[in-house]
């Protein structure tokens, strides 16, 4: 069976957004659709592994199996494996095939028939609690035939935190699921100001190898999206709905920081979709600094109308002669 290098086949890195991804996909597309192509064999092949890839990294959940994957043994793209030399075969995950376009690659770990990466990365000793982390290692740092570690091997998990944790920083406990199947819980101190998908080391504390040193445990920081602020880079938004009236004539509102209630001007006459800016409120950027808060407005329109606020309305709508399809 062979290896099958997504990120290469569509020609970008492994930290390309979803948008990179889908625009390198179209363009690929294009280039090799067997319309473009009559009778071409060699771009009818390279359309669907295009396709193939496309249709693992632009799903988040099997763009993450498959990072898992990789992330744990160094396979080389097109290289022909022996799926139980990594523990893949044997009765427990023996391969059943499923009926597919795609590839024996892409039907074993994402088809409807697909290996359970979590339970087999902790079966070979190589996980951690919750099937959120592996060990990170070489071919050259693992003795397959001995299943030993010649060198220590560092060790990979995941840590979700809140906003308001990676804000402010603080300790949080997470627990690890040894080589040896033994869990251990370490208390993590989380920096403030940290950046999801960013890591915190702990050295010492990854996979011993039979020199007796060990590597060091890497914890990657996962942010989880919040109510309220949106991120944007060392800067943060949030929605400031307004009324008509308030948009109109302009006032003072109160807007909430992630540390604390802040005091804003609206100015008259301010539409919606318009930012205002409160200077060193935001994120916390490097040097001690922080970004800004941008307050986005949403002019929002009462849905019931009482018979006295239907009453002015009409009559604002007799007495206006703003109309907003004649502006340029």
């Amino acid at each position: 069976m062979k290896y099958k290098n997504y990120y290469e086949t569509l020609g970008v890195d492994k930290s390309a957004s979803p948008d990179e991804i889908k625009k390198a996909f179209r363009k690929l597309a294009k280039q090799y659709h067997p319309d473009a192509n009559p009778g071409d064999k060699k771009a009818e092949e390279k359309f669907k592994d295009i396709n193939e890839a496309y249709e693992v990294l632009s799903d988040e959940e099997k763009r993450k199996k498959y990072d898992t994957l990789g992330s744990n043994i160094n396979f080389n793209n097109g290289f022909d494996f022996d799926p139980s030399q990594y523990g893949f075969g044997g009765s427990k995950y023996e391969y059943r095939g499923d009926t597919s376009p795609f590839s024996d690659f892409f039907n074993m770990f994402f088809g409807k028939n697909a290996i359970n990466l979590d339970e087999l990365f902790s079966g070979l000793g190589f996980g951690s609690s919750g099937g959120s982390g592996y060990r990170v290692y070489t071919e050259r740092q693992y003795d397959t035939r001995n299943s030993v570690f010649q060198d220590g091997a560092d060790i990979e998990t995941e840590m979700t935190v809140t906003l308001e944790e990676a804000f402010f920083g603080g300790e949080k406990k997470i627990s690890i699921r040894e080589y040896d199947g033994q869990t251990k819980s370490y208390m993590v101190k989380i920096p403030p100001g940290i950046r999801d998908g960013e890591k915190i080391r702990l050295s010492g504390l990854g996979h011993p190898g039979i020199n007796g040193q060990r590597g060091d445990l890497f914890i990657k920081v996962r942010v989880k999206e919040h109510s309220k602020f949106k991120l944007e880079g060392s800067d943060m938004v949030i929605d400031l709905p307004l009324t008509p009236w308030e948009a109109a004539l302009g006032c003072q509102v109160k807007v909430q920081a992630i540390d604390g209630i802040l005091s804003i001007k609206v100015p008259p006459g301010i539409q919606s979709g318009q930012r205002l800016r409160l200077a060193g409120k935001g994120y916390r950027s490097g040097g001690g600094g922080r970004g800004d808060l941008f307050a986005e407005t949403k002019i929002l329109i009462p849905q019931n109308l009482s018979n006295e606020e239907r009453r002015l309305f009409e009559q604002f709508q007799t007495v206006s002669k703003f109309n907003p399809r004649e502006q340029k």
